[in-house]
């Protein structure tokens, strides 16, 4: 669905609706925190790039000696999207203000538990175009949560580090499974793709695509005269 039927859509259903890009008379606030969640977008698009060119080049060099290199460095910036996920979302909660103990915190796991006593539906999900109303999207289903996340994120701090002495009785090395390394970027890539961040209590959507009709990361914002409720089928 193209950046402009959704914006359609929301003016649509009488929901009072702005694009977000850096012009002068935006609120500044909403400009602000708005222009990092698109920075931050692109950045993961950035890391996701480096990401594919390290799994290449263990499947071109597959059993080379130094390709668990490639691996690690791969996890690293999964690592790094995870917190880009979670600081991101601090940006699109900074429309309505959070607290100092959020702006300070650096990790993922933490910074969603101090979202969430904010905003239960402080995750972002993914959405798809209705395939029965025209201009308009659904929440999908069965896509990354943010459990599944935190398990990513965490798996990956662990693999961070050499290990313990005693591990190296068991094997000199540790084994990485590229396979699985994809399946965490496919399923991170489809949560991303095209989705929303709900703040229902004060009416607020903010509709994210990571590639437009020209490539770009487009952010919307929309907001209602009063809080939203979400109904789930």
């Amino acid at each position: 669905m193209a950046h402009e039927d959704i914006m359609k859509a929301m003016a649509d259903m009488g929901i009072v609706c702005e694009e977000i890009a850096a012009r002068a008379d935006d609120k500044p606030s909403m400009e602000q925190n708005l222009h990092m969640y698109r920075s931050f977008m692109e950045e993961i698009k950035i890391r996701m790039e480096a990401i594919d060119r390290f799994l290449k080049r263990i499947g071109d060099e597959r059993g080379g000696r130094d390709t668990f290199t490639d691996a690690e460095a791969a996890i690293l910036q999964i690592r790094y999207i995870c917190e880009l996920i979670a600081l991101s979302t601090v940006a699109a909660h900074g429309l309505v203000g959070v607290t100092s103990r959020i702006l300070k915190s650096w990790h993922a796991e933490e910074t969603f538990k101090l979202l969430e006593g904010v905003n239960v539906n402080s995750f972002p999900r993914a959405v798809r175009p209705s395939p029965t109303v025209k201009n308009n999207f659904e929440l999908q289903k069965g896509e990354m949560d943010l459990g599944e996340l935190k398990m990513v994120y965490n798996t990956c701090g662990e693999n961070l580090h050499r290990g313990a002495m005693k591990h190296f009785f068991k094997e000199a090395r540790r084994a990485y499974d590229p396979e699985g390394l994809v399946g965490w970027v496919n399923r991170i890539k489809a949560l991303l793709n095209m989705h929303v961040v709900m703040i229902l209590e004060q009416g607020i959507v903010i509709y994210v695509t990571l590639s437009d009709d020209n490539g770009d990361v487009a952010v919307a914002y929309a907001q209602s005269d009063g809080p939203a409720v979400l109904i789930e089928s």
